[in-house]
């Protein structure tokens, strides 16, 4: 699996949008262990970064050939997925250091497993509206034909809001996203990224789709759906 650190930032201003360039390692010391989902695609890892207001999430992708390309297809969907969506983590800024290269991410909580975990059996009232949150994100990204395809508790970051009465969610991790045709929707910033698409695995097995375990190479939009059933199952039952 991949490591997570947490990291300080001493420089190196967040910027608007992606714009690769911006920053280095050298501008950042480490704090402590990061929990959440960023993961396996590309052999990222996940690091903490204070800017001068807030922290944020650096995902490290390694130089090899297979991790370059899973970061540019990831860097590109991150980028597709920031400017059109509310429910999912946004990407802030992206550089390259030392042959290896880098994204930057809002940071946003916890992951809902590490809540899980921590506090078993969710009430229903919070966990309907973690799942609805979900589906709202999950419903997003398939409106401009892009499946998540690793929906899963590690993969949903949450937070307590303002009056710590309910939690906010965000979906995160886009190393597996698929995108299926041109995007329509004429209110979209940015051209679609055109990534991989028919996995031979897809997703993280107990999430993973009926039809995927059977090896059904079809698959669509549904493993999602899935995946979040499963999710949902979960925060009620802990397990």
């Amino acid at each position: 699996g991949c490591a997570f650190f947490v990291l300080c930032v001493a420089s190196f201003l967040v910027w608007s949008g992606v714009s690769p360039g911006g920053g280095g390692v050298g501008s950042f010391s480490r704090v402590a262990r990061c929990g959440g989902g960023w993961g396996r695609c590309g052999g990222g890892r996940v690091c903490e970064r204070l800017d001068f207001n807030s922290a944020v999430a650096v995902k490290r992708f390694k130089s090899g050939s297979k991790d370059i390309g899973g970061y540019l297809a990831e860097l590109a969907m991150s980028e597709f997925i920031s400017n059109n969506t509310e429910h999912c983590v946004h990407a802030l800024d992206a550089f390259h250091y030392k042959n290896q290269n880098f994204i930057v991410f809002e940071l946003h909580g916890q992951s809902l497993h590490q809540v899980i975990q921590s506090t078993g059996n969710m009430d229903k009232h919070h966990a309907l509206s973690i799942a609805r949150q979900l589906l709202l994100a999950i419903a997003e990204i398939h409106s401009f034909n892009i499946i998540h395809c690793d929906i899963k508790p590690a993969n949903c970051l949450v937070h307590r809001s303002e009056n710590q009465q309910e939690w906010v969610l965000k979906l995160c991790d886009y190393g597996l996203c698929e995108s299926r045709g041109n995007n329509s929707d004429p209110k979209a910033t940015g051209q679609m990224p055109m990534g991989p698409s028919f996995f031979i695995e897809v997703g993280t097995l107990p999430y993973r789709a009926i039809e995927v375990l059977l090896g059904d190479c079809s698959y669509s939009y549904p493993v999602d759906i899935w995946a979040a059933g499963s999710t949902f199952a979960e925060m009620l039952n802990s397990k």
